[in-house]
């Protein structure tokens, strides 16, 4: 499975785009772009694999793998771009300043990633939406 993140808002509040998995639509928020600096800056732009991560913190959660100089970039409950330290949180809504249900779209995104192997992101750029 082929996801597709596509940023459209880079703003010192943090980062926001849509991330589309087969047929579903998500809005992100991560931290704004700092150099890649780790849990400080949203990743660069690029292709990486995704795997299903659990730790004690965060459990049934993704992993995005090799980041370049990053590691642990989960995509994972958050709404604001403090909720994240470098990693990307997943909802169902944008409203200017984070994203709102963020439960509920790690719940519906885990529904779609059940059992599915072979699962990449593509991070993009787009122009603003908003």
């Amino acid at each position: 499975m082929n996801l597709i993140l596509e940023r459209h808002s880079y703003s010192p509040l943090g980062t926001f785009g849509r991330l589309f998995a087969s047929g579903s639509i998500f809005h992100t928020v991560e931290r704004q772009w700092l150099g890649n600096k780790r849990n400080v800056s949203c990743i660069p732009e690029g292709t990486y694999t995704v795997l299903p991560y659990s730790s004690a913190k965060y459990h049934g959660v993704w992993e995005l793998q090799d980041v370049p100089g990053r590691s642990k970039i989960l995509i994972h409950v958050a709404n604001y771009p403090d909720d994240v330290e470098g990693c990307i949180g997943l909802g169902l809504r944008f409203n200017g300043k984070g994203i709102l249900s963020s439960r509920d779209a790690i719940q519906e995104f885990g529904e779609l990633m059940h059992g599915v192997d072979g699962i990449t992101i593509k991070v993009t750029q787009i122009k603003a939406l908003y």
